[in-house]
């Protein structure tokens, strides 16, 4: 539900804020909302803003308000009637349960391609291992991008001969060594998915998704309006909110058909 998703943005959002506020009120120097700092050093969080301290809620706090944005001026016509058909679209039943199979797809070709031993997957210290691997999977699956490669992880080898005199050189870049162990591992992987998933799955979620628009835009109006009912009720509450804090006669100041103002109407 989005418009719990946007109060708990809110919320965090006034949490950082008020924290911030309480520690500028303790300290006799401001916070710094600065990205030059050591996170080697064991204080490195002293001194900073709430921001640069949890990045990551004020990421998802941005994009929350932005899908929410973006949801509500779907409830204007000329949004609401052509995007909104091409969304129930993408989130209609028979479109997520394909989505669900290919998700699927993509978890039996992650654990096929993560079992192999490759060195470059293991596990080790500062190194996020099981979403290299899964991005490395992604990319060929639902992209069709391969690099076989960076699969197998074998980096590239860089050969620099100097001259005598030191002031010329010459260099070239070569492949690195083939693992005799899973490099025809690898090879089956990438023909296989990318024929089965890349291109032949993919195109027929382009055909759900595709045959589904063409039914839900058959009857735009109906959608339009069922959806901006689940809105109206907040899109006037926060119209009647600013029409308070700005009561002199402006934009927020909206009349209807006939001229009548929401001051005559209340005087009446």
């Amino acid at each position: 539900d989005f418009r719990k998703m946007q109060e708990l943005s809110a919320a965090g959002l006034a949490k950082l804020l008020l924290v911030d506020f309480h520690k500028m009120q303790a300290r006799k120097e401001p916070l710094k909302c600065t990205y030059e700092f050591d996170m080697e050093e064991k204080d490195w969080r002293d001194g900073l803003c709430q921001f640069v301290r949890h990045p990551v809620q004020f990421c998802m706090a941005v994009f929350v308000k932005w899908s929410v944005f973006t949801f509500e001026i779907m409830c204007t016509p000329g949004f609401g009637k052509t995007v909104l058909p091409a969304f129930y679209a993408v989130v209609g039943k028979e479109s997520l349960w394909f989505i669900a199979f290919l998700m699927v797809l993509l978890a039996g070709s992650f654990q096929s391609y993560w079992s192999l031993p490759i060195p470059e997957n293991l596990p080790r210290e500062n190194s996020s291992h099981i979403s290299k691997s899964f991005f490395k999977i992604f990319k060929m699956d639902i992209l069709g991008e391969v690099d076989v490669a960076g699969l197998e992880g074998v980096d590239d080898e860089v050969n620099i001969k100097i001259t005598k005199n030191g002031t010329t050189f010459n260099g070239e870049i070569n492949s690195g060594p083939e693992s005799q162990l899973y490099h025809d591992a690898i090879l089956t992987l990438v023909v296989v998915l990318v024929t089965m998933v890349a291109i032949l799955v993919m195109n027929v979620a382009i055909g759900v998704v595709g045959e589904a628009y063409f039914f839900y835009s058959s009857n735009p109006n109906q959608i339009f309006c069922s959806y901006r009912s689940t809105w109206i009720t907040k899109l006037l509450l926060r119209r009647h909110f600013w029409s308070k804090c700005c009561p002199s006669r402006s934009c927020l100041d909206c009349s209807d058909d006939g001229g009548t103002t929401a001051e005559d109407r209340a005087g009446n």
